[in-house]
């Protein structure tokens, strides 16, 4: 018998030999599907806004994706 779980592996494996970019589309075609919690969505803007004020009175240094990518791949490989 199959369970839930079994069944999601063999949707993720199947997912993963279709190009990325389909990838990221069904992705979002997912995470659209699930209803979003009010209360979560208020404080996800909330932060958004914050952060954003952060960034335009210059209390926060941004850093290029490829800097942070190289320091995420830097820390996965040790």
């Amino acid at each position: 018998m199959t369970t839930v779980d079994d069944r999601i592996r063999e949707l993720y494996q199947a997912s993963l030999e279709i190009p990325e970019a389909d990838r990221v589309d069904l992705a979002s075609l997912i995470w659209s599907s699930v209803a979003p919690d009010p209360e979560i969505e208020a404080s996800w803007l909330e932060e958004i806004r914050r952060r954003n004020e952060e960034i335009k009175s210059g209390q926060t240094e941004l850093i290029p994706w490829s800097e942070v990518r190289k320091y995420i791949e830097r820390i996965l490989d040790e």
